[in-house]
């Protein structure tokens, strides 16, 4: 009788734990944890000025070696934003208006292509102002370019455990952007979120654009 009372007690933790991991499947939704999320202040930019965007990812120890480049329209940003919002790995309240464009380790580059995580880069974000190549009496007009240079990137995380699921959190995230026209040439953006406890459920953090 006392050792059947005390496998009952040895038991019972683990049928609480077994109950508990059953009726709580693990949706870490960590694959945008690291991510970097970079929004176009739409007060200064004309909805032609961001309807494509070109992203390029160089070494980091050659600034001059472009591994791989992308042109991003403005509907295909709303398209993923939207998709990535249904499937719960972005908050309900993040705009899927295609002013936004989200940096990941899986995207827009594919890691197939290129690996390694996206601080093992640097990248250059171009913004060509409006479509039009001509100017008035169909004569070319010269287009200002907007480019914002993004180094370094600091990217630091941990795997934590509750019992039943194991995800990836994001701990500490910051990165300097560089704007060709801003007097303020070099500007820090520490975003890491939910004060060092992003990744899953994180609250992502933008950084502002501006012209």
């Amino acid at each position: 009788m006392m050792k059947f009372l005390l496998r009952a007690l040895l038991c019972l933790p683990l049928g609480l734990l077994a109950a508990c991991c059953a009726n709580d499947a693990c949706g870490c939704n960590d694959l945008l944890a690291d991510s970097l999320y970079f929004q176009f202040d739409t007060s200064q930019f004309q909805a032609n000025d961001i309807d494509t965007v070109y992203l390029a990812r160089y070494s980091t120890s050659d600034s001059t070696r472009v591994i791989d480049s992308v042109q991003l329209t403005r509907r295909q940003l709303a398209v993923n934003a939207t998709q990535l919002q249904t499937s719960k790995q972005l908050p309900s309240s993040f705009n899927t208006d295609g002013s936004i464009v989200i940096l990941s380790n899986n995207a827009p580059f594919s890691p197939t292509t290129t690996g390694g995580k996206l601080s093992q880069y640097n990248y250059r974000l171009s913004v060509p102002e409006g479509n039009s190549r001509y100017g008035t009496a169909g004569k070319p007009q010269r287009r200002t370019v907007y480019t914002y240079r993004i180094r370094p990137i600091m990217i630091k995380g941990q795997y934590k455990a509750n019992g039943c699921c194991t995800c990836y959190v994001n701990t500490r995230k910051t990165v300097v952007v560089r704007n060709n026209f801003l007097a303020v040439k070099n500007a820090f953006f520490d975003v890491t979120e939910n004060n060092g406890e992003g990744g899953a459920g994180g609250q992502p953090v933008p950084i502002l654009l501006h012209r």
